[in-house]
């Protein structure tokens, strides 16, 4: 469902079965030379949590700048607060709208290109 909402706003997406996935699809990219322009990914993920790949990717000169969104069916302001502490840009408690979608990840690359 993401995927759509995002094709429809212009976006390309490459979709990751888990935490490990998503590591092995930004570090892929990156060795061929080029990058994502953003990480969008879930809290509660298999193999790798989503709080333990954002820490993963900050300590990572070839993912250290790149802008990653969390979104999570927990919408708490401790969960909000551990993910940007991990390095995140940006949070999205679930459910949200495309608009508040857009919103989140357009701050978010705003935020890293600052």
């Amino acid at each position: 469902m993401v995927a759509m909402a995002l094709r429809t706003q212009g976006y390309e997406s490459v979709l990751c079965s888990d935490g490990d996935a998503a590591l092995a699809a930004i570090e892929g990219v990156a060795s061929d030379g080029g990058a994502f322009d953003v990480a969008l990914f879930d809290i509660r993920m298999p193999r790798m949590d989503g709080l333990s790949l954002v820490r993963e990717l900050r300590t990572r000169a070839d993912a250290r700048d790149l802008p990653v969104v969390v979104m999570s069916a927990y919408n708490d302001s401790l969960q909000e607060r551990e993910v940007i502490e991990a390095g995140a840009d940006g949070f999205l408690p679930k459910p949200f709208t495309i608009a508040q979608l857009r919103s989140t990840i357009d701050k978010a690359i705003s935020h890293r290109q600052a």
